[in-house]
């Protein structure tokens, strides 16, 4: 069994990457989360609809 990577240290999109090929690591899943939850900016409801749009352009 390898380690797991230490999820603080490592950037969000290989944190992504590594919960995208180990699905049922839940730890990692959460730490995606939290670390989202953490950065994330507000989504404004009312612009859904244009970030939609412009995600299939």
């Amino acid at each position: 069994m390898t380690d797991k990577p230490n999820f603080t240290k490592i950037s969000t999109s290989k944190l992504r990457a590594y919960v995208l090929k180990h699905r049922q690591d839940n730890d990692a899943f959460y730490a995606l989360a939290d670390r989202i939850k953490e950065h994330g900016k507000p989504l404004d409801i009312e612009e859904l609809p244009k970030i939609i749009q412009r995600k299939r352009q």
